[in-house]
């Protein structure tokens, strides 16, 4: 048999041999993220790359052409503008002006913003303030004010007496813009010790925030006491807590610092208005409210009274003085002798009294005692009283 009569069958045909139309495969949201993510990053560090060598060509070029622009990059923004943005207070943008005291002529990038800062904070009315630069030519500041809560008079360093305000916080300064009733209702402080740091500057003094806060009570739940305080004094604070008030009445009032002055305030009240409103009642003279609920009260001395005012006098004729009297001598006493009747026989004869040693005499207005038997008659002398008119 030969090899040409021989038939071999085809291969057999896989499944895969078959054509078929596939599509592509679809992208995840992740995956368009990444792809996103990657074209921006492509584009930032292009971008990046622009711009240093545009800036590296920027310089080169003024480095060649304007060389002190690279110096002094700050000459080309001038400060033309000094702007009082906020304040809490009574400062103006005049004092803001006078206070920074910036040169003519000054940049703004050329400004010390924290040497300005300090000038500003040395005035005790500043508790803070911000200063910003804002292009092109604008410097603009926030100032944060002190309130004042009392009044106090000190010395300046020529020994003169100066007029201060003192803030919640122990600062003393001197008050500027502040209307003059404001002033003029705050009581004094007394009984503290200032120890002068600087000029016009002193150490903050301690117990103000207790001062504060019944000064505050007191406009808030009994206004109509809060303007007799005249006076609050602090000699008691360190060693006892204790703060004293006096008021335009002349009456003492001690607050404990250890307790609300809310309920002493209540007590102070009820205290006033039963003593004040009594039919008898007396001045007041102090009221310990720092004892908690027994209040100590001490009423004034009643004053004494008036002097009578001398009863109406009925006029009478003015008559001519009387001469003075000359002095007379002063009678001399006689002796009277009366005769005896007849003796009778074997009767011895009488014999008269031997002779009396005169008298002294009294002084005027006065009469002798007898001094002489009843028998014995006495001579009358005229002697005138002397009479004196008590006007």
């Amino acid at each position: 048999m030969s090899h040409a009569h021989l038939s071999i069958p085809p291969p057999a045909r896989s499944w895969t041999e078959i054509p078929q139309e596939i599509a592509p495969r679809a992208m995840s949201a992740a995956g368009r993220r990444r792809a996103a993510f990657s074209m921006c990053k492509l584009i930032l560090v292009s971008a990046l790359i622009g711009t240093t060598i545009w800036a590296g060509i920027e310089i080169y070029m003024t480095w060649r052409h304007d060389p002190r622009r690279l110096a002094d990059p700050t000459q080309s923004s001038p400060l033309r503008t000094i702007a009082l943005q906020h304040t809490n207070g009574v400062l103006t943008r005049d004092w803001l002006v006078e206070t920074l005291a910036i040169r003519p002529g000054s940049t703004l990038m050329g400004l010390d913003l924290e040497a300005l800062k300090a000038r500003l904070l040395a005035n005790g009315q500043v508790r803070n303030a911000i200063l910003t630069r804002q292009f092109p030519d604008t410097l603009a500041v926030t100032l944060d004010e002190r309130t004042p809560v009392i009044r106090i008079l000190v010395q300046d360093e020529s020994g003169q007496p100066l007029h201060a305000v003192v803030s919640q916080d122990g600062t003393v300064y001197r008050g500027i813009n502040y209307d003059p009733a404001l002033i003029s209702s705050l009581p004094w402080l007394d009984g503290v010790g200032l120890r002068r740091l600087s000029g016009e500057t002193f150490a903050p003094v301690a117990g103000i925030d207790s001062v504060a806060r019944l000064l505050e009570d007191t406009r808030t739940w009994t206004p109509a006491l809060a303007p007799e305080f005249s006076i609050v004094s602090l000699v008691r604070y360190a060693d006892d807590g204790i703060l004293i008030v006096n008021t335009t009445r002349g009456e003492q009032f001690l607050f404990g610092t250890s307790d609300d002055f809310f309920r002493q305030l209540a007590r102070l009240d009820y205290i006033l208005e039963q003593a004040r409103q009594a039919p008898d009642a007396r001045p007041l003279q102090s009221v310990n409210l720092a004892l908690g609920r027994q209040v100590p009260i001490r009423f004034q001395a009643p004053p004494a009274p008036a002097p009578a005012a001398p009863a109406p006098r009925r006029a009478v004729a003015r008559q001519q003085p009387a001469a003075a009297p000359q002095p007379q001598p002063e009678p001399a006493l006689r002796q009277i002798v009366i005769p005896a009747p007849p003796a009778e026989a074997g009767t011895p004869a009488h014999t008269p009294p031997p002779q009396q040693q005169p008298q002294p005499q009294a002084p005027a207005g006065r009469l002798l005692p007898p001094t002489r038997p009843g028998a014995q008659p006495q001579t009358q002398t005229s002697v005138l009283p002397r009479i004196a008119f008590h006007i």
